[in-house]
């Protein structure tokens, strides 16, 4: 699953950077290379490094650490991802004692990183409002102010995010709630067990 990972996060990561360096080139033969490209050519790398740094997290020799080593590393990518835009990251009660299963923290990791990029790049959201709850469960929230959407007929651009999402929570044994509306912004809630049962 790993190797997955990589081929399809980073591996598509590293084409999209190929792509626009070519394109670069090209535009500076002509004159024609803007700040924009170069711009664009940054975040792309800072990108790819970015979940270079996640998977190496959960290769890590502590396996990504404990709970709280989690609870900190959500905090992390949520403050990553939604830099330069309005946001709140609130966290809530102690993440339990113990060591989340390897592949129940990377599933976590995916599905929240899945669930704030469908908030920026579909919703089009001005503010997004994290909240992890530790309590008897893991429970997650995710609020945007973006345009919505009707549930009942679901925009193509995000029917697969919100499939990933809900196989996500289904191999995470979650409650998964999402509600959304057309200018009313989306709400997303995980609500997960600390172990399988």
């Amino acid at each position: 699953r790993i190797a997955r990972d990589l081929h399809d996060e980073i591996g598509a990561s590293l084409s999209h950077l190929a792509m626009q360096g070519d394109l670069a080139r090209r535009q500076l033969v002509r004159s024609e290379l803007t700040p924009e490209r170069l711009s664009d050519l940054s975040s792309s790398a800072r990108e790819t490094l970015d979940q270079m740094r996640d998977i190496v997290w959960l290769l890590s020799p502590n396996a990504g650490g404990d709970w709280s080593d989690l609870s900190l590393r959500l905090e992390a990518i949520a403050r990553r991802l939604l830099e330069g835009g309005g946001h709140v990251v609130q966290v809530e009660g102690h993440p339990p004692s113990g060591k989340p299963a390897i592949e129940r923290a990377r599933e976590l990791v995916a599905f929240f990183k899945e669930a704030l990029t469908n908030a920026i790049r579909h919703g089009g959201a001005d503010e997004v409002r994290v909240t992890l709850g530790w309590g008897d469960s893991l429970r997650m929230t995710i609020e945007d102010d973006g345009k919505g959407f009707d549930l009942r007929e679901t925009p193509a651009s995000s029917g697969t995010g919100l499939r990933h999402l809900r196989e996500r929570a289904s191999s995470l044994n979650a409650k998964f709630l999402i509600e959304s509306s057309p200018g009313e912004g989306t709400r997303i809630l995980l609500d997960m067990p600390y172990r399988n049962r």
